[in-house]
């Protein structure tokens, strides 16, 4: 199966402004699908829903589109990876609303990965609550490149993996599991319901 992998540049982006997406994958193509993180229909959410963190739900924004795969170079966790081609850019409509986005890039071996992003809310219209996002967190345990904050050049068996510089512009396959949106931001998820609409920012 081929890798999928991505990432983009800003991580959140005020409506109106662009985004560049930047992939990776062995496969021939894949599709590109943006969508928002919603919370499921609460009459089809149960205890276990939950406590798996699987109470929210994929809202497809716009329509899909194909693009030609491209395989970019591997690198270390210290290492950015902005010499990857840039494969797509994206204007961030005026009228989302602020909360999590992601790209869905599906290639066309069978592999998934979701290039997560914020839309931070419009300045015209702020609000008394903000919702900050963990970022400095899903940075932390971000493993790719072989090691992460947590772990040591013992433990993975990777020179220099003691390394307390970690680049942003790499991709994070642990902060979105498609099986489990999310876990770190579940208990938030109450303020992603249209009724509260609380901004979020990184």
């Amino acid at each position: 199966m081929a890798l999928m992998q991505g990432f983009c540049v800003p991580l959140s982006a005020d409506p109106g402004q662009r985004i560049e997406f930047r992939t990776s994958t062995t496969a021939d193509s894949y599709t590109v699908t943006f969508l928002r993180f919603r919370n499921a229909n609460p009459d089809e959410v149960d205890a276990e829903d939950i406590w798996n963190s699987r109470e929210l739900t994929e809202e497809p924004l716009l329509d899909s589109f194909v693009l030609p795969g491209s395989n970019q170079p591997a690198h270390t966790p210290n290492e950015s990876c902005l010499d990857w081609a840039i494969a797509f850019f994206f204007d961030v409509p005026g009228d989302w609303t602020s909360g999590m986005y992601a790209a869905k890039c599906a290639d066309d071996e069978g592999a998934l990965f979701y290039i997560f992003f914020i839309v931070n809310p419009n300045p015209d219209g702020r609000k008394n609550i903000l919702v900050l996002s963990n970022t400095n967190t899903w940075n932390a345990y971000n493993d790719m490149g072989g090691y992460s904050r947590y772990e040591t050049s013992t433990q993975s068996g990777a020179p220099g993996a003691a390394s307390y510089n970690f680049t942003y512009y790499r991709p994070n396959a642990s902060l979105f599991d498609p099986s489990v949106h999310d876990g770190e931001q579940s208990p938030l998820s109450p303020w992603r319901t249209p009724e509260y609409n609380v901004p979020y920012q990184s």
